[in-house]
């Protein structure tokens, strides 16, 4: 079983890694097309922003739990 040390730990981990690719899908739309990070797709832009959002909020919701 975890320890709570690891478990925050996990956490963070999933929260830095959520934060780079977030940055990466926002870089991706903002810049010029031939510096395109992912290619240019705004879809998949769109759902790695999404799915960011939502290891960022279940990350906030099992810190909550761990406390």
């Amino acid at each position: 079983m975890a320890s709570p040390t690891n478990a925050r730990r996990m956490i963070l981990l999933a929260w830095a890694l959520a934060a780079v690719a977030a940055l990466l899908a926002i870089l991706d739309l903002v810049l010029p097309p031939e510096a395109k990070v992912f290619g240019g797709q705004t879809v998949m832009d769109v759902l790695f922003l999404i799915c960011a959002a939502l290891v960022g909020f279940l990350g906030w919701d099992a810190w909550r739990d761990i406390r």
